[in-house]
C-alpha cells in the first residue's frame, strides 16, 4: 500500500508494475478545490484495481468517515459511478491485507 500517494501517474504504474500486488492509496486530497493536478491524474488513471481509498484525517481529509466523499470524486473524474469505485476499492484493500469479505 503506498499511502496517501501523490507523485505522477509514470510513478505509480511503475510501481504497480514492479510490485505486483501493490495498491495506490487516493487521499482525501481528491476532493479539495485546489487539488494538484497529479492527484487528478492519479484518481483518473490508476486501475481501480489497484487503489484503495484513504482519509488520513484529519491532515488530508476533515474526518474518518470521508471514503464516500473521496469516492464520489474519485467516481466523477473517472466518469464511473460512486458505487463502482467502492466495490472495486472496497475489494483491493480486502485482498492487499487479506481481509475475508
Amino acid at each position: 500500500h503506498i499511502h496517501a500517494f501523490q507523485n505522477s501517474l509514470r510513478f505509480a504504474l511503475e510501481v504497480l508494475d514492479y510490485f505486483p500486488n501493490s495498491v495506490i492509496g487516493i487521499s482525501g486530497v481528491v476532493t479539495m478545490p485546489n487539488v494538484v493536478e497529479t492527484v487528478v491524474d492519479l484518481a483518473r488513471n490508476v486501475p481501480l484495481d489497484r487503489m484503495v481509498l484513504e482519509t488520513d484525517a484529519p491532515y488530508l481529509s476533515p474526518a474518518p468517515n470521508n471514503i464516500p466523499r473521496i469516492a464520489r470524486a474519485v467516481a466523477k473524474l473517472r466518469g464511473c459511478t460512486t458505487e463502482e469505485v467502492l466495490i472495486a476499492t472496497n475489494q483491493a484493500c480486502h485482498r492487499v491485507y487479506n481481509i475475508p469479505m
